[in-house]
């Protein structure tokens, strides 16, 4: 039996006050509660599995080789640039944040050549 399962029984089998049941379990007083409303609602009161997100853009390794000889290519470029080459190569629009995390994830120093 889970934890919420556990705590609602406790409650409602046992008849133990919330307050006493929460501190028992270690959970919070409001956590709770709503597992209460949810179990006298008939619902379940188990943990939602969670959804991912979707897969990032600089994740395998041929997209960040990819990225690699793009930014050795033209080293001096801002992220900007490197948003919008990456965009006509690929097609696939990049935020300066995410270009950001790539070059970075890539340990790509920005040192500006010339004088």
């Amino acid at each position: 039996m889970a934890l919420r399962e556990r705590v609602v029984a406790a409650v409602v089998a046992a008849g133990r006050p919330q307050a006493e049941a929460a501190a028992l379990f270690g959970v919070a007083l409001a956590s709770l509660k709503r597992w209460l409303t949810l179990w006298r609602a008939g619902e379940s009161v188990a943990a939602k599995s969670s959804r991912p997100g979707p897969a990032g853009l600089f994740t395998n390794a041929a997209t960040l080789a990819a990225l690699q000889a793009q930014v050795a290519a033209t080293p001096d470029d801002r992220l900007d640039d490197h948003c919008r080459a990456w965009q006509k190569a690929t097609g696939v629009r990049v935020s300066r944040a995410t270009m950001g995390r790539a070059i970075a994830r890539l340990v790509w120093t920005h040192k500006k050549s010339g004088s």
